[in-house]
């Protein structure tokens, strides 16, 4: 190895382990912050005042099992009649539009403020769709939800009153998930999603920091949306682009930890990674359009890096991955380095992250109402991190290099009786790399145990498990049938 590529392989290594650090310290430190008291209780209405317009957004593609929940779910809510609107928008091309069709005639028979809006052409994605029942209201206030969400009928009486401060640009809810315990993958989802409503976003929210719009179970003020031009149907991650946006343009966005909507998570691993890699390939195109926006923006240099290391958290796996697949070259056929950890700080650092994660993961759980014992969990996040990172590691690079994407529907199993259409997570042919990386990695595991080296070959073995249960469950997801949706409770 030349000089130059031994300095730069050096320093992929110091800045694994650097970040590595700084990631424990900052779940231990938001852990903390976490458990302070106020900042997202929902303030008392104002005595006497009108209530306000409220346009509910269903934006829909192909979600025959769960497209009539959402919609009576909507048609539910506790807002008068003559000061709510509903759309129900549909870029179906499956038997989920002919259903859609049925039922919002059906309500409208019975008064419901509902419209069916179609496109036969839908360009621009979600945002697309939510832009076009925009062009249709002139309502101040703008609810979104996602097909598997179930708001619960007095959602608009807990986040309107946050309106009554001028600033407020959107309101977020906390997520909470029906299928929490379906499975280990869900599990381990429901203490990532935790700690990011309950813990990361709390704490941003309550300092005045720029927090994230997550695209469903939301509030936005319509002048907001007006002011920033809208929602731009050229990213995959409309939401996220939004809230910074948003933040730009001087508005506070509010994340309410207090009040959650129930959702759905994916439950196989293929439908897990579609999302995955949905949200780190836009995070990257919100990198490549907004960073020299962001470098500029008259706000405090701390609120600033703040939204690049939110932006850039994806550049991790990159590290990881170098790392991951070099280490058996290091350890076993003596591939030169500069400088030699050794297996006590290597052990140290990866101590002191799951201890984070673990701070981390029992505070979020404390706070979401979570079972406290599912934080115990948070160590097997290691392995399930290092079995994704390549396709994290692509799908951020792509989104970056890339100025066009794919919107890709991650499926939803919801309830019912059966019938209709099914289905499945699209096959990736990552799966093959990283199946085939996996068993190498096992290989050299096992040389590294055999010669004695039992901390780096434990290491690898970790890694090994990571790849090979991502890369079969993925396989097995894209090759079973889809299940059929749960009966109806």
């Amino acid at each position: 190895m030349t000089g130059v590529l031994l300095v730069l392989f050096e320093l992929v290594r110091i800045a694994l382990r650097l970040a590595v650090v700084w990631m424990a310290l900052r779940f231990a430190w938001l852990g903390l912050r976490a458990l302070r008291p106020g900042g997202s209780s929902v303030p008392a209405p104002s005595d006497g005042a009108a209530p306000a317009r409220v346009l509910v957004q269903l934006p829909l593609r192909n979600e025959f099992h769960v497209a009539e929940r959402i919609v009576r779910a909507a048609c539910a809510l506790e807002h008068p009649r003559e000061f709510l609107e509903i759309q129900v928008l549909d870029d179906s091309d499956d038997a989920t539009r002919g259903r859609l069709e049925r039922l919002v005639a059906k309500l409208q028979a019975q008064g419901q403020p509902i419209t069916l809006l179609a496109r036969e052409r839908p360009v621009g994605f979600k945002a697309g769709a939510l832009n076009a029942g925009l062009r249709r209201s002139s309502a101040p206030l703008v609810a979104i939800f996602d097909a598997d969400n179930l708001p619960a009928p007095d959602f608009l009486r807990r986040t309107l009153p946050f309106f009554q401060d001028p600033a407020v640009g959107f309101v977020q809810a906390r997520w909470s998930f029906v299928n929490r315990s379906a499975s280990l993958l869900t599990r381990l989802q429901a203490l990532v999603l935790d700690g990011l409503f309950a813990v990361s976003q709390h704490v941003q929210s309550r300092a005045g920091g720029p927090v994230t719009f997550n695209g469903t179970a939301g509030v936005i003020r319509r002048a907001c949306l007006d002011g920033i031009g809208g929602w731009r149907g050229d990213l995959v991650t409309e939401d996220q682009d939004m809230a910074l946006r948003t933040w730009l343009a001087g508005w506070r966005g509010v994340h309410c930890r207090d009040y959650a909507v129930p959702c759905e998570l994916p439950e196989d691993m293929g439908s897990f990674r579609i999302q995955q890699r949905r949200w780190a390939f836009g995070t990257g195109q919100v990198l490549r359009a907004l960073l020299p926006t962001v470098l500029r923006a008259p706000r405090p240099l701390g609120q600033r890096l703040s939204v690049l290391v939110h932006l850039g958290r994806h550049a991790f796996y990159p590290l990881l991955l170098v790392n991951c697949l070099l280490a058996p070259f290091t350890t076993l056929f003596g591939l030169p380095t500069l400088l030699d950890y050794g297996p006590a700080i290597n052990l140290a650092l990866l101590a002191s992250l799951v201890v984070g994660l673990l701070i981390y993961t029992l505070v979020a759980e404390h706070e979401a109402g979570g079972p406290l014992h599912h934080a115990l969990l948070a160590p097997l996040l290691v392995p399930l991190v290092l079995g994704s990172c390549l396709y994290y590691s692509a799908a951020f690079a792509a989104g970056i290099l890339s100025r066009q994407g794919e919107f890709v529907r991650t499926p939803k199993r919801g309830v019912g009786d059966g019938d209709g259409p099914r289905y499945v997570a699209r096959w990736d042919p990552l799966c093959l790399v990283e199946l085939c990386l996996g068993l190498a990695m096992a290989a050299a595991a096992a040389l590294a145990l055999q010669r004695g080296i039992a901390v780096y070959g434990a290491f690898m073995a970790c890694v090994a498990l990571g790849l090979l249960w991502v890369s079969l469950e993925s396989l097995l997801a894209g090759v079973r049938r889809a299940p059929r949706p749960r009966a109806a409770r």
